[in-house]
């Protein structure tokens, strides 16, 4: 309806009574745009490179290789070599587990930096814990290609063929096991059908997850065979940890990108 305000003709809203203001675009920038998923997706790769990440990908580089240099130096150590190097590796993939668990939760909870290492006070729960859950994990992905790989009931060519099923499946499973993992913290989070059903509610999202995800490791696993032919074994080695840690932070904020961003489809946590 039509008023004046100072002499002036003015319109007021009939349902409200405030007065009318023109429209002016732009005025409604001030709160920044939603990210979706695939914006963040594209700053996945400089990542490891915020915050303190280059320290923590050194002193991680340095940490493990000198655990491997460790591991390796007990196969000479008489008959408790081989004890005291499967308690190194226990430990080394315990503890990697557990930083790459800590990733994704740190993301998933809107942080944009890497985490710190994290503590080891406790061996149970510290490494132990993690390292069964990567075994697991490793178990459910891909347990039926192994077992299909040392026995199988079929010819060649059909085994060859249910080798490369379970495989795909495998990979296809293994990046949400891993979320699911990080999150609840907990081996009954492996339930395959749970796996599946959360799959199906971003299916369209988990798929380019899945996707970026085994091309970052295929990426992995083809330059480090390369390095590790270079004539250099100490620089070599290092490189290699480098870049295998870099893929694994990388990896791991992919997937707590997803949960960030899709939180409300995944509805783990309503109660």
């Amino acid at each position: 309806s039509a008023r004046t305000v100072n002499g002036q003709p003015a319109k007021f809203c009939r349902l409200c009574g405030v007065e009318c203001v023109p429209l002016r675009l732009g005025t409604i920038q001030d709160s920044p745009a939603e990210e979706t998923f695939m914006s963040q997706l594209r700053d996945a790769f400089a990542y490891p490179f915020k915050g303190n990440g280059p320290i923590l990908l050194v002193g991680g580089v340095i940490f493990l290789f000198a655990l491997g240099f460790a591991q390796h130096a007990a196969g000479y150590a008489g008959p408790y070599g081989f004890v005291a190097g499967a308690a190194v590796g226990i430990f080394l993939v315990g503890y990697v587990f557990s930083y790459a668990k800590s990733i994704i939760t740190s993301t998933a909870n809107g942080d944009s930096k890497p985490p710190d290492w994290p503590d080891c006070t406790d061996w149970s729960q510290d490494i132990v814990s993690p390292f069964g859950q990567c075994v697991a994990l490793i178990a459910l992905s891909f347990g039926p290609a192994i077992v299909l790989n040392w026995w199988h009931p079929w010819n060649e060519t059909f085994a060859y063929a249910m080798k490369l099923t379970v495989i795909g499946w495998g990979a296809l499973l293994a990046p949400m096991g891993m979320l699911a993992l990080a999150m609840f913290d907990s081996i009954g989070a492996l339930n395959p059908v749970a796996l599946v059903w959360s799959i199906l509610r971003v299916p369209f999202y988990y798929l380019i997850v899945a996707a970026v995800f085994e091309l970052v490791f295929g990426i992995f696993f083809i330059t480090a065979n390369i390095i590790a032919s270079l004539p250099v074994p100490i620089l070599s080695g290092a490189v290699a940890d480098f870049l295998g840690l870099y893929f694994i932070v990388v990896g791991m904020r992919i997937l707590g990108l997803l949960y960030w961003t899709k939180k409300e489809e995944f509805g783990w946590f309503k109660h």
